[in-house]
């Protein structure tokens, strides 16, 4: 379908060029007739300036009508493809809006849980149990420096970050108790 809309908008460019310059032939045509309306030497029934009128004519007025059928036509495919592709965005947009819904539910889901868990005073326990047993592996790992100096700074990070845990945790199981 995507190669088909610009080739639909070009067909569309050629008709309406195409009934342009028939409904220029038809002014000339006009202009034509002025002329041939002049009196001249009969030379039989038609002259050849009226043949050749009524020629330029037919075949204006035949330019006329195909092109602004095509153009017509071509307008009306590129107006449904439009259509088409609307509805389709409109289709994917609720798609996706029903993807994010059932994302946030699941969060909410998540969220959920995790308050159930973090009021319950034996997963309370287990993880100041867990945060007491990291700090005690990072201090074990900051005794191995000789000077304080060459501790590299995420170790004390860590540690200043396990222990605000550690107060965090004993303060819940405080207020639950």
């Amino acid at each position: 379908m995507a190669s088909q809309k610009p080739r639909l908008t070009k067909m569309r460019r050629i008709f309406g060029v195409v009934f342009l310059v028939s409904i220029g032939f038809l002014a000339l045509s006009g202009v034509m007739s002025h002329v041939a309306a002049q009196p001249l030497p009969p030379r039989g029934p038609f002259t050849v300036v009226g043949l050749a009128l009524v020629l330029v004519l037919s075949i204006s007025y035949l330019t006329l009508i195909v092109s602004l059928i095509g153009f017509a036509s071509t307008t009306a495919l590129i107006w449904r493809a439009d259509r088409r592709e609307a509805r389709t965005a409109d289709i994917e947009r609720k798609r996706q809006e029903i993807e994010l819904e059932k994302a946030r539910l699941e969060l909410e889901k998540v969220k959920q849980e995790q308050r159930e868990v973090a009021t319950d005073p034996a997963s309370l326990h287990w993880q100041l149990a867990n945060a007491r047993n990291s700090l005690r592996l990072v201090q074990e790992r900051k005794s191995q420096y000789v000077m304080e100096t060459d501790v590299p700074l995420q170790l004390i990070k860590e540690e200043q970050l396990l222990l605000e845990r550690i107060t965090e945790l004993e303060q819940r199981i405080a207020e639950l108790e």
